[in-house]
């Protein structure tokens, strides 16, 4: 489960941000407020694992596009990464800054501690985790004894200070047996194998499985190419290929009752082939003469279309650890919104569960406490709880949390008092 992850200068995020994940967690703010840049913190985080930390970059047009500011902003970008599993709990972080031509990158420091067995007291947590942000060369000599590669202890944790990429870090990494990487712009952590072969394999096997989807209608109309690569790909070009592959006897079920509830005519779907290229179809029940009335996804509207591929994705398998949407309500009529948290809160039972809103009708639907208020204050996104009075206002069932937004907007938990 990844409980949390932390941004300073990432994209539209200035100073640092902590953002605490549960089963779901749901970011609502204004038009250009971050909530995108804070999901796709997650995203960037799983492509450095799944491609290569350049890759990553260049999807988002170089650093220079990536760091907060641009040309002018900060030197560098820090992101981690906090994860707990059944047989331990673990942190990775990094800190990266130009590599001279602005739209290049180089890996300045990179950091991982792993606590093997059940997961710490936050006593320990916090204090094993505090030595993240110091070099190794500051640690005291206790310190190194406790957490330190070198001398592993089950009942402390192994602490690891990873760069930047030298040939000195095969040394520091003997005992971990992590591979060792020689390149400036390359990860370490992010080529760990196994959990068997090393702790911190485990950590990236959680990465590997995030998706955070944005769903354009304009790709999922089109023919596409089959592509069953898993999960499916961020803005379903292969979502196609996903839907053929769905386990008909028991989600193939559920789809077709959801879509029948919002366009009430649709009672079945297939995956048809045609000059190489794959085409999902819906069935409208029966014409006049008792013909079957299958339409294209050409032939279906925004709101269909993206139903469709967000409960391919809630329901392919294997399950992604989490599943970020993007305004999942777009093109929805209200009156389904409660049908799309049903779908939602259940995948929750199977995957964690990301999601940016502005719809006040789906903010009624959750707890308080899973809302994160997402703002840009002097430039920069900032993420928080909303703040204790009007959470408060909300458990004791005095007003909705959309009668907060349409009356003085969800504040975030610090600010009750701003002007």
């Amino acid at each position: 489960m990844i409980t949390k992850v932390c941004a300073r200068n990432f994209r539209s995020i200035g100073e640092r941000i902590e953002l605490e994940l549960g089963a779901m967690t749901v970011l609502v703010g204004p038009n250009a407020s971050g909530k995108s840049n804070v999901a796709d913190v997650l995203r960037f985080l799983s492509e450095c694992v799944t491609t290569s930390l350049a890759s990553a970059v260049a999807a988002r047009h170089g650093f220079r596009t990536l760091r907060h500011g641009g040309s002018w902003g900060p030197p560098d970008v820090v992101l981690e990464v906090h994860i707990e599993r059944e047989h331990g709990a673990g942190i990775w972080g990094f800190t990266l800054a130009s590599d001279g031509d602005e739209d290049g990158v180089h890996v300045e420091r990179e950091r991982a501690v792993w606590f093997p067995g059940p997961a710490p007291d936050a006593a320990t947590r916090a204090r094993v985790f505090a030595l993240i942000e110091r070099p190794s060369s500051t640690w005291t000599e206790e310190e190194r004894n406790l957490y330190g590669a070198q001398q592993p202890n089950l009942t402390g944790g192994r602490l690891a200070d990873l760069g930047p990429p030298s040939f000195a870090t095969r040394r520091a990494f003997d005992s971990l047996r992590l591979p060792l990487v020689h390149h400036r712009d390359e990860l370490v952590a992010s080529a760990a194998g196994s959990e068997e072969l090393n702790p911190f394999g485990g950590v990236m096997d959680e990465l590997r499985r995030i998706a955070v989807y944005s769903l354009f209608p304009d790709v999922l109309r089109a023919p596409q190419l089959p592509d069953p690569s898993k999960p499916m790909s961020t803005k379903g070009s292969n979502w196609a290929s996903i839907l053929r592959a769905l386990n008909r006897s028991t989600w193939g079920t559920e789809l077709v009752a959801a879509l029948g509830r919002i366009a009430a005519d649709i009672d079945d779907y297939r995956v048809t082939q045609a000059g190489g290229f794959l085409i999902p179809e819906f069935r409208h029940g029966l014409d006049a003469h008792g013909r079957e009335r299958w339409h294209g996804a050409a032939q279906e509207s925004d709101g269909t279309l993206r139903v469709a591929a967000l409960l391919t994705a809630l329901f392919q398998d294997p399950a992604p650890v989490l599943l970020g949407f993007e305004e999942p309500e777009l093109g929805v009529h209200p009156g389904a919104i409660p049908l799309l948290f049903d779908f939602l809160k259940e995948a929750s039972t199977r995957s964690q569960i990301l999601v940016t809103t502005h719809s006040p009708d789906l903010l009624d639907l959750l707890p308080i406490d899973d809302i994160r208020v997402v703002e840009r204050r002097e430039g920069a996104t900032t993420v928080a709880r909303v703040d204790e009075r009007q959470r408060e206002l909300v458990r004791k069932r005095l007003m909705s949390a959309s009668d907060l937004l349409h009356a003085e907007g969800l504040r975030p938990e610090g600010t009750a008092g701003d002007e």
